[in-house]
């Protein structure tokens, strides 16, 4: 019985050690874990702001391209205007050049 009662013990002892290990062995892969969930969220997160910054780049892109059209726009309107003034004043001369041959 004691003999029995002495291996039950070592079983005991030996299958506490066993737990601890696999204890251990478990908060290790715990930790692995939350590391690798904590660098999955920074990937994230810089994907995320690589993603806002390329928006942010395409969105000036295509500000500075319409600023560029409009500033073609509003050259072609003021040399339209500045034509149409022209036109406006050699019209009016006109005008007086008839009315004073009358």
């Amino acid at each position: 019985v004691e003999g029995q009662l002495a291996s039950t013990k070592e079983e005991v002892v030996s299958l506490k050690g066993l737990l601890k290990q696999a204890q251990a062995a478990l908060e290790a892969a715990r930790r692995a874990c939350k590391t690798l969930e904590d660098d999955m969220g920074d990937m994230v997160s810089k994907k995320e702001a690589t993603m806002w910054k390329d928006a942010a780049a395409k969105e000036k892109a295509e500000t500075l391209k319409a600023k560029e059209e409009s500033v073609k726009w509003q050259t072609e309107v003021d040399a339209a205007l500045g034509r149409l003034k022209e036109l406006s004043v050699k019209k009016d001369k006109s005008d007086r050049e008839r009315d004073d041959a009358r």
